[in-house]
């Protein structure tokens, strides 16, 4: 406003300027002044206020009036806006988010003169996004079926093309499904749209829908109304339909189809499809592909024509087939017959007083489709036939029977018969018995007499049947060439004796006894078993059975012994007329042959005891079911005996069987373990033999070292075995054994074959071993004030119990120079741990002394305290530690070399090897 000012007070200085300088131009005429300029009409304020924007973005404003024209891009004010009517333009506007557009778009406002403003709001908003949707391809009067989804939410069908807006900017979904419609199935393209939007955006899409399914039209001809076809229609992705009459299938995937026919039968008559299978391609399309499937009836005929007959004969046939079944009598053409085989019978037929049979009774006829198939009966005239069928006799045996022909002439029937043609009259038959085989048979009828008219056929059957029986015997038991003592007895006063096995035959039926006494044979008796019996004879081929074993007749002996302690059981051994038998036991022996039989009694043994019996031997009768008796008394002595059981030689422990072996060089004492079977007081001398392969090196004999030999061995007690101390000198790999008892045979035994050992006389060879010296370096080992007390001249007091427990036979041993341990105090229960800090300062002692790799380094301490811990060693090592308490201290260092020799603790008290194999820690052997 006061630029405005100073304008106009310019303007008016510039007009004073003028007029007074008018007074000084030359005098002359005088021209008249222009009319004063009417002031100007000063200017307006306008204020825009834009609201509604994205931060940043700018407005599209133009403010037009007369002569004024002003763009805008925001909220602003101007204070030089000529008066009047002015118009506002507002114009949509793009930003990031899309374009925003105020409304109204165009609107006027009145700038007055001065200073009172003039206002104007515009008021920007988001412009909506569309969708512009076409739908075609849909048929006509059909929804489609498409679903939009808008930005805001929500699903909106479509059923047809337009368009669709929403107030939102953001994700518009088009979703298009198949649709079915008329039996075709429509696929759209594309099936979903999936698009952004910004404000004021709008998307065109097009959604085209084509037939995507074809049809199938399968049309049946040839059937008769009302049959039902038999089709099978399949197709791509396991499609199958049944069909059984024309028929369009729809909605069906373009692809090949196959229509397979299968056969029908209607009526009988089977319907057969010309092509049993049609390919078709179905395309996706409005029209149907075409498939005919062409029925034809399979029926053909049969032309039946007949000879031999006269012609006024009226025969009777039958033609059957399936369900088919035409009766004839005469001979014609049966038409409309279904395909197949078809059977054709006829009767007898009687014509001009004549009979007439059909060659053939049953025929069978094949029908073809479309074709005649002639078959022809023929007949013949029937004869008069006499048949005699005979039954009953076994093969080969002739009947007895006579047949009379109505001429009087007479026939022998050797067999069945059958006569044709025969004379029509009076025919006789008569039949007699017959005897075979042992057996009488009968027939039935035994006569007949019967008249026959032409044309007949006579059946005079005969039965015969057997009347008679028979017992088969059987005698067995008896040596070769004694007969048996067996009598058969029966009806009508029937009797007959056998000796062997027999069979009686022609026996009357009936109840028969069969009786056996005694026979006597080879000096012995045999008696039978049964000595009767029943037998029930029937009328049959079959003989009954009756069986009559003979046994030598047995008796028993009751054997008795006396002095023979319970807990034994004397044998005894029998010989006699039958085989040798043995008892054990006294008792009762059954089932011995009647004669003579000797008995012997074996005289027992028992540990030393002898039993003889008194008599030994004794011979008794045996009867015939009778006991004898033999009786027998027993009387004891005692029999020494003397047996080397076992030899060993230990040199700490050992096995009986001698399986641990011995170290070359070391002394060894040998046991040899003798045992008595009774007690006693004897004292046998033991020789022992000692051998270097073949050499003998040493012979010395042991005296008894009890007042007796023991019955049971104590490998326990030392002085129960007879012991030798072998130097070591004799101890060598070649080292061999061998010990007799009582070698001076000074002593009875009633045995001496195990008074050797080995017992085959060979001497034994030992297992002996050389082993390498035991190298051991002692070391005193200080810790502050204490000393360990180890010298040349008690070294020996660490070295008596792993001299004496383990495998060694040389110790070589030394004491070095005092080692100072950084170790200040050994505790009894190693709390400080400086029990393994001396431990690991020897083991690196050995190392850094240079030590052989064979020697073993041994750190003695001198310790406070009498109970506790008392030494370590490595498992495995060459290194180990202990106190120097002597004589235990002398055990400690055994024990912890064992470690070092890959020793763990036995279970002994302590936490030990768990795969030690004694409970308790013990070595479960002496030593």
């Amino acid at each position: 406003m006061r630029r405005l000012s100073t304008r106009f007070a310019l303007l008016c200085v510039f007009s004073l300027l003028s007029a007074c300088a008018g007074g000084d131009s030359p005098s002359g005429p005088k021209t008249p002044p222009p009319p004063p300029t009417p002031a100007p009409i000063p200017p307006g304020i306008l204020s825009l206020t834009v609201a509604g924007l994205p931060a940043g973005a700018n407005a599209d404003i133009t403010v037009a009036g007369a002569a004024f024209s002003r763009p805008a891009t925001g909220t602003t004010s101007w204070v030089d806006v000529p008066a009047g009517q002015h118009t506002v333009t507002v114009r949509p506007v793009r930003t990031a988010e899309g374009s925003y557009s105020a409304t109204p778009s165009t609107f006027t406002v009145t700038v007055v003169s001065g200073s009172t403003p003039a206002t104007a709001t515009i008021t920007y908003a988001p412009s909506p996004s569309a969708i512009d949707l076409s739908i075609v391809g849909v048929p006509g009067g059909v929804d489609a079926p498409v679903v939009v989804s808008a930005p805001s939410g929500g699903d909106i069908p479509v059923a047809a093309s337009r368009v669709l807006t929403n107030p939102s900017a953001g994700r518009w979904k088009v979703t298009a499904a198949p649709l079915l419609a008329g039996g075709f199935r429509y696929t759209p393209s594309p099936a979903t749209v999936d698009t952004l939007l910004k404000y004021g955006d709008t998307a065109r899409v097009a959604v085209r829908y084509d037939v995507s399914s074809g049809a199938l039209a399968v049309a049946l001809t040839g059937l008769p109304a009302g049959a039902v076809g038999a089709v099978q229609v399949t197709g791509p992705d396991g499609f199958t339909r049944a069909l059984t009459a024309t028929s369009t299938l729809t909605e069906l995937t373009p692809g090949t189809y196959l229509v397979i026919a299968s056969d029908i039968a209607v009526g009988g008559i089977i319907y057969r499809p010309l092509a049993d299978t049609v390919t078709v391609q179905v395309a996706a399309s409005l029209t149907a592909a075409p498939a005919t499937v062409t029925y034809a009836a399979q029926v053909g005929r049969v032309a039946v024509t007949t000879s031999g007959l006269p012609a006024n004969a009226a025969p009777t046939m039958t033609l059957t087939g399936g369900s088919v079944t035409r009766a004839l009598s005469a001979p014609a053409t049966v038409d409309s017959l279904p395909a197949g085989t078809y059977e054709l019978s006829a009767a007898l037929v009687t014509a001009t007083g004549v009979r007439y049979a059909p060659v053939t009774t049953t025929q069978n006829v094949v029908v073809t489709t479309g074709n005649t198939t002639t078959i022809t009966v023929a007949f013949a005239p029937v004869p008069t036939v006499v048949e005699v069928p005979v039954s009953g006799l076994p093969n080969g045996v002739v009947p007895n029977i006579t047949l009379t022909a109505p001429s009087g002439d007479e026939t022998l029937i050797l067999e069945s018969r059958r006569i044709s043609p025969a004379a029509p009259g009076r025919w006789r038959l008569s039949a007699g018995s017959v005897t075979s085989g042992g057996a009488v048979y009968l027939p039935t009828p035994s006569a007949r007499d019967t008249t026959i008219s032409a044309g007949d056929t006579l059946r005079l059957p005969v039965q015969y049947a057997v009347t008679t029986g028979a017992i088969a015997v059987v005698v067995g038991g008896l040596p070769g060439g004694a007969q048996g003592n067996v009598t058969v007895t029966g009806p009508d006063g029937y009797s007959r004796s056998v000796t062997a096995t027999s069979t009686l035959t022609l026996l009357v039926p009936g109840s028969y006894t069969v009786s056996a006494t005694t026979v006597s044979a080879a000096g012995s008796t045999y008696l039978p078993t049964p000595t009767s019996q029943q037998v029930t004879v029937t009328a049959s081929i079959v003989a009954s059975p009756a069986t009559v074993s003979y046994a030598v007749a047995t008796g028993a002996v009751t054997i008795s012994a006396i002095g023979v302690p319970g807990s034994l059981t004397p044998t005894f051994s029998l010989t006699g007329t039958g085989a040798p038998r043995t008892a054990t036991g006294a008792g009762t022996v059954s089932n011995l042959q009647a004669g003579s039989w000797t008995i012997t009694a074996n005289t027992i043994v028992s540990g030393p005891t002898t039993y003889t019996p008194s008599p030994s031997t004794q011979t008794v009768t045996i009867t015939p079911n009778g006991t004898a008796s033999a009786s027998f008394t027993y009387t004891d002595a005692i029999v020494e005996n003397y047996t080397i059981t076992n030899v060993y030689l230990t040199q700490a422990i050992q096995r009986l069987d001698n399986s641990v072996t011995l170290v070359a060089g070391r002394d060894a004492l040998l046991r040899v373990f003798v045992r008595a079977n009774a007690p006693n007081t004897v004292r046998p001398d033991v020789r022992v033999r000692i051998y270097d392969g073949a050499s003998l090196l040493q012979t010395t004999t042991i005296p008894a070292p009890e007042s007796g030999v023991r019955t049971a061995i104590a490998e326990g007690t030392l002085t129960s075995t007879w012991n030798l101390l072998v130097p070591g000198a004799n101890i060598r790999p070649t080292t061999r054994v061998l010990v007799d008892l009582d070698p001076t045979q000074a002593t009875t035994d009633v045995n001496r074959s195990d008074n050797v050992w080995p017992t085959n006389g060979t001497p034994q060879s030992v297992s002996v071993t050389t082993v390498p010296a035991f190298n051991v370096r002692f070391v005193p080992i200080v810790v502050g004030a204490l000393a360990g007390n180890v010298s040349e001249s008690n070294k020996a007091s660490f070295l008596s119990s792993v001299q004496r427990m383990f495998p060694l036979n040389t110790v070589a041993s030394d004491v070095r120079a005092p080692f100072t341990s950084s170790a200040t105090e050994i505790q009894s229960n190693d709390t400080n741990g400086q029990w393994l800090t001396v431990l690991s300062e020897i083991n690196a002692l050995r190392t850094t002394d240079g030590a052989p790799a064979t020697m073993h380094y041994y750190g003695v301490l001198k310790v406070s305290y009498t109970s506790g811990i008392a030494g370590y060693g490595y498992v495995p090592g060459r290194s180990a530690i202990g106190w120097d308490h002597l004589p235990s201290g002398d055990r400690v260092a055994a024990h912890e070399w064992g470690h070092n020799f890959s020793r763990n603790h036995a279970p002994c008290g302590t936490s030990g090897d768990t795969n030690y194999p004694h409970v308790g820690g013990v070595i479960n052997f002496w030593g």
